[in-house]
């Protein structure tokens, strides 16, 4: 920065760098905008399916992809639930019969 000699100059660098303040703000104001508008739930949703699958998005359209995501992953959810609950069924099915063979050989 160079120095400032008079009044005049001094006040042509306060008008420099009311300009330049200006002119971040304006652009900050626009990237918060952009920003806003890529949160919203809609365009987030939209993004988000485009970054998962892009092909399938365009072949089927966005409600469509979001559809067949949406019961695929609730597929999944049912059939691990599922699963565990099978998977607890069998272990206690398999402690009661070791208890009656327990009991069986005790007894004798």
């Amino acid at each position: 920065m160079k120095k400032i000699k008079n009044i005049r100059e001094l006040r042509e660098e306060k008008m420099r760098l009311r300009i330049r303040q200006l002119e971040l703000e304006k652009e900050i104001k626009s990237t918060w905008a952009g920003l806003k508008g890529n949160l919203k739930p809609v365009t987030f949703l939209k993004n988000r399916l485009l970054d998962i699958a892009p092909e399938e998005i365009k072949e089927k359209g966005m409600f469509s992809a979001a559809l067949s995501h949406g019961a695929a992953y609730l597929t999944h959810r049912f059939i691990k639930s599922g699963g565990e609950k099978l998977e607890f069924k069998v272990r206690q099915g398999v402690e009661d019969i070791i208890g009656k063979f327990e009991n069986i050989f005790s007894k004798k």
